[in-house]
């Protein structure tokens, strides 16, 4: 499967505008699902974002796009999953800490799916799920909409994950990292 993963930039000027952030979220399960033999490619905006065209290329080939967000990156992620949904096939997905705490209405706005809570468990089975190899139902902690319009939540999966049980993130997943670091 191919997947595309996106951190939508911090708005400027922001308190953190002057360091270069890396949250490792999404990198990490992107690392976990690339060892697991899928196709991907990470773009954290504030290292390197591509044009409109290359992004549309990008998530053209690709079977699903994850996007990370913070409350203060969510909008900018809407504006882009707006912008895939209407001109891609791919399925997109929310997670991060936004979507967590946030409405389920709010958190599936732009997105097909939303993941709350911690997704190095729930990612791996979402992409099953996609592949057709699993049951919705059993996806935990996903929120989508039903068949009759309405929100649909699976079992949060309490368990906190062992990070050490999961690869190291691989920075080099994210395009330009060599001149954000």
């Amino acid at each position: 499967m191919r997947i595309v993963g996106i951190e939508p930039a911090l708005p400027k000027p922001h308190y953190l505008s002057n360091i270069n952030l890396v949250r490792v979220g999404l990198p990490q399960l992107l690392t976990d699902l690339r060892n697991k033999g899928h196709e991907v490619k990470l773009f954290m905006e504030e290292a390197y974002f591509p044009d409109e065209d290359e992004l549309l290329e990008e998530t053209g080939n690709a079977d699903l796009v994850a996007i990370s967000t913070l409350s203060a990156t969510h909008p900018r992620g809407r504006e882009l999953a707006d912008l895939i949904s209407c001109q891609s096939g791919a399925a997109v997905v929310f997670g991060g800490p936004h979507v967590t705490f946030c409405d389920p209405e709010e958190a599936l706005e732009s997105a097909d799916y939303a993941i709350r809570y911690e997704a190095e468990f729930a990612l791996p089975l979402l992409v099953e799920m996609i592949e057709g190899k699993r049951d919705i139902k059993t996806v935990p902690s996903l929120v989508y909409w039903g068949p009759d319009g309405e929100v649909v939540e699976t079992d949060s999966s309490l368990d906190i994950p062992n990070l050490n049980d999961f690869p190291f993130p691989d920075f080099s997943l994210i395009k330009g990292w060599r001149n954000y670091f």
